[in-house]
């Protein structure tokens, strides 16, 4: 086995523990670690490359014969080690888990020295030991009081709670508020010995003091340390850590990280990133430096849900992201059974301590207590939504429905309903005259259940906009939705999009700002920002919009299309076909993209190609049609009597997208048709 006897500084990715110091650093910077993950991570470090048996760790940290439950303590110090070094248990980086056996320090090391001689690192002493009856013997019998003084010094976010007669049915959240410096204390002696030259009377002088101390910095600096939430503006909540290794529980703690983030949304002024863009860093093993500035924000949220012995513990901390400094942090424990059941009531505690540590004067949130197997439904719906595939889509629907019957009075829910009929045209489901009645029933129900959510406004604002063709009421929901949530960033982007078809292309460019600002990572915002561009008219600014978001994800169908409207209007044909191709393959030959495609052939003179386009595409199972898209196409070959016909389907079947037709260049083959004119008139668009 390796051995750090002579090395004091130990280097691995981006840490260097210090063992002189008894010391973690990241980046330079030291990292909180309490004695028993410290112990475990020296040991783990030590035995570099082999296995460390469970066994080998209990009689290295607690002593060869104590007698206690160590396998909770084993647990909640390797789940501390992963939080601080930001290791996934399913492609660890550090800490490998030999299931059933122990585990294996993996990562790569380098050992230095300090340039003075070395001191030995001492063997731990066993961390809740008592005097030994037998001043002889090195065993003793711990009791269960200094096993809880022990766990009393853990952090809050992974601390042990003593689960007894009258606390295992409920367990409070344990929290601590974190001063803006640390006092340096000197090292205790063990427990069980007496300082040499330290009368009695002398160290309870001392003991005396040293408490008076640490009340005066709470009084003084820790009640103090909430004034200063004028530093933070934004904050982000990355995805929590499923620590059970099983991939099926994803959609649990996936819905626990939309909640706090809608939650915290609601209940801060704080900006407060969106899902989406805090969802790219699963997995990742960026510092938080790092994601603060990708997300330009000042606070991070982090966490993890951790099974153990029947049990949930959820934990959460709440950290300055420039500085990497803890400002908050708790621990939940529930049984697996209460777990959809308290879900709710964690997470606005959660976020309650949250708003008050960054925004003491924020505004309060509320929540809605709902059927546990209601809300599992809905989760599960939720986790499919955000994959955006038809089948997924279907699938949600089916989740949220199943929601609905076990809870009628669910508001989310109808809500969530809405949003998947809402664009599940687009992915090749039913025509929108299908859908989008299903979509506005939805909404109004889930507003006539809660009218304070904003997403539900920002449905119907849509429906208003691509079913009713009703520009004021559409407006009206719009800022309805963001006066109630000024973070929900698709009410802004659909906003955006709304402004621009009503040639207020200024106003649409601050809102798309704002939705960017608040989900900078998110495709369809990125992509949105190019199209509206390309609708006012810029195609140089939207082509560089849209490259900037294919970096972000080069396989992103609606990057593409919008990518190659605005080529088609710098009349580089070459590059429109290359992209509006991509978006055909990357969508398995969507009718959207293909008809897209057909609309460059037409406006490059390949009327063949194009006319060829439309009949296999007219023939095909492909999916829905939009009318509107063939009109675009008969526009670009100067048909426009075609166009019209075309056109009078598409709002026979109350089509999305016809509002765009004052602003959309694809129709700009028709502007000189009077009965284009007659049609823009008729739905009351700008001229």
């Amino acid at each position: 086995m390796p051995t750090l006897v002579r090395e004091n500084l130990v280097h691995f990715g981006k840490f260097e523990l210090d063992l002189r110091k008894y010391e973690l650093r990241r980046s330079g910077q030291a990292v909180k670690l309490e004695r028993i993950p410290m112990e475990l991570l020296i040991l783990l470090v030590e035995s570099r490359g082999t296995l460390v048996t469970r066994e080998t760790i209990v009689e290295h940290i607690w002593g060869k014969d104590v007698f206690l439950e160590t396998e909770r303590g084993i647990n909640t110090a390797i789940n501390k080690l992963r939080a601080i070094l930001r290791d996934d248990p399913r492609q660890p980086q550090f800490l490998q888990t030999v299931i059933g056996k122990g585990y294996r320090f993996i990562a790569e090391v380098q050992t230095s020295s300090y340039e003075e001689p070395s001191l030995v690192h001492s063997p731990p002493i066993p961390i809740a030991a008592v005097d030994s009856p037998d001043p002889k013997s090195r065993h003793r019998l711990v009791s269960s009081e200094a096993h809880v003084r022990e766990t009393d010094q853990l952090d809050p976010a992974v601390a042990e709670h003593r689960v007894t007669e009258e606390t295992q049915w409920q367990t409070r959240p344990r929290s601590v508020e974190l001063a803006p410096f640390q006092m340096q204390m000197p090292e205790a002696a063990p427990e069980g010995r007496a300082t040499k030259n330290s009368p009695p009377k002398f160290r309870l002088f001392l003991l005396a003091g040293a408490v008076a101390l640490i009340l005066m910095g709470y009084f003084f600096v820790g009640r103090t340390s909430r004034k200063v939430p004028e530093k933070f503006r934004s904050v982000a909540v990355l995805p929590l850590l499923n620590l059970s290794g099983n991939s099926e529980q994803e959609y649990l703690v996936d819905g626990m990280t939309d909640q706090l983030i809608t939650d915290l949304a609601r209940a801060t002024p704080l900006r407060v990133i969106s899902r989406t863009s805090t969802m790219q860093y699963k997995g990742t093993r960026k510092t938080l430096p790092e994601i603060a500035k990708d997300l330009n924000v000042d606070a991070i949220v982090e966490g993890s849900v951790l099974p153990s012995q029947g049990n949930v513990r959820i934990t959460a901390q709440l950290l300055d992201a420039r500085t990497d400094r803890h400002l908050w942090a708790q621990s939940y424990e529930r049984t697996s059974q209460d777990l959809l059941t308290m879900q709710d009531e964690v997470a606005r505690d959660i976020v309650h301590e949250i708003s008050a540590t960054l925004q003491p004067t924020s505004r309060g949130g509320h929540g809605q207590k709902v059927n546990s197997e209601a809300y599992d439904e809905y989760l599960h719906g939720r986790f499919l939504w955000n994959r955006r595939t038809l089948e997924n889509l279907q699938k949600s629907i089916g989740h949220y429905q199943q929601a609905i019957r076990l809870a009628p009075d669910f508001a989310p829910a109808y809500a969530a309903l809405g949003d998947a009929y809402a664009v599940i045209s687009l992915r090749g489901g039913p025509p929108p005259s299908d859908s989008y009645p299903r979509a506005r029933e939805a909404a109004e129900k889930a507003l006539q259940l809660d009218d304070s959510l904003a997403d539900a406004h920002a449905l119907l604002g849509e429906v208003r906009v691509n079913y009713d063709y009703d520009w004021d009421g559409a407006e009206k929901e719009f800022r309805r939705a963001i006066e109630l949530n000024p973070n929900y960033a698709t009410g802004h982007q659909w906003y955006a999009s709304f402004l621009v078809s009503m040639k207020r292309p200024q106003e649409a460019e601050a809102e798309i700002d704002k939705a960017s600002m608040l989900d900078p990572l998110s495709l369809i915002i990125n992509a949105t920002r190019g199209e509206t561009r390309y609708m006012a008219g810029d195609s140089i600014s939207a082509i560089k919009l849209c490259l900037h978001a294919q970096e972000l994800d080069p396989n992103f169908i609606e990057t593409y299309l919008f990518l190659g409207k605005a080529y088609e209007q710098l009349r580089q044909f070459r590059e429109a076909d290359s992209s509006f191709k991509r978006a055909v393959d990357l969508s398995s030959s969507r009718p959207g993209p293909l008809i897209l495609q057909a609309h460059a052939y037409a406006l490059s003179g390949r009327k063949d190609l194009a006319l060829a386009s439309i009949d296999r595409l007219l023939s095909s199972k492909h999916g829905y049609v939009a009318n509107s898209d063939v009109a675009a196409v008969y526009c670009a070959m100067g048909q426009t009597s075609i166009a019209m016909t075309w056109l009078e389907k598409a709002l026979a079947n109350h089509e999305e997208g016809l509002n765009q037709l004052a602003v959309e260049p694809i129709f700009d083959g028709c502007r000189q048709n009077p009965q284009f004119h007659t049609l823009i008139q008729r739905l009351g668009l700008p001229e």
